[in-house]
């Protein structure tokens, strides 16, 4: 004997199951909406912070080349290499360095020969030559500092002492993003001619 094959069921789909089904699917998009938002939020946090560490880079290779040649001088003229702190801040975020090396010629008239490292606005700043124009070199660069010490590891306090100085530590701040205050703080040590 055969058993016997029922009727199939054709009622439908009942309102409540296309309720539960429906919520599944919100619940679902809502995840993956949560994740992706999540995801470039992060994306643009990171992009933000490569963006600072590229900028105190520039600002701190520019600021390490600068006080490098400071002091080059071969025809022996007289000039300060070093003036800490011209713009009379509270702290020693900005300086001058001159030289005499494009072209060496008995002068720190040319590009390069008298240069001013500053900040403002989230930008650092550059004057290439004594009364020049100024040029924003990297940004965002929130601060400079300057540090000077001594042969024997001393830091110095006092401008009159800076052209005692052999080495010098320049500190970059930049902000991580602009959601928050956290700044990225980098220092790099330039050791200076005698």
């Amino acid at each position: 004997m055969k058993p016997s094959l029922r009727p199939l069921d054709r009622r439908g789909v009942t309102l409540v199951e296309i309720m539960v089904v429906t919520l599944l699917l919100v619940i679902v998009i809502a995840g993956i909406a949560g994740i992706l938002v999540h995801q470039q939020r992060e994306f643009v946090g990171h992009r933000a912070t490569r963006r600072a560490e590229g900028s105190l880079h520039a600002a701190l290779g520019v600021a390490s080349s600068v006080l490098r040649t400071a002091g080059a001088n071969p025809y022996g003229i007289t000039f300060t290499a070093l003036e800490p702190n011209p713009m009379a801040q509270p702290s020693w975020s900005n300086v001058v360095a001159r030289s005499d090396f494009a072209p060496a010629d008995g002068d720190v008239a040319d590009v390069g020969e008298d240069v001013r490292l500053w900040t403002a606005n989230d930008t650092m700043f550059a004057r290439w030559t004594a009364g020049g124009a100024t040029e924003a070199v990297a940004a965002p660069v929130r601060g400079l500092s300057f540090t000077y010490f001594r042969p024997d590891g001393t830091e110095i306090t006092s401008a009159a002492d800076v052209p005692l100085a052999v080495r010098v530590r320049v500190t970059a701040t930049a902000p991580a993003d602009a959601q928050t205050t956290r700044l990225i703080r980098r220092s790099a040590w330039v050791y200076l001619r005698n």
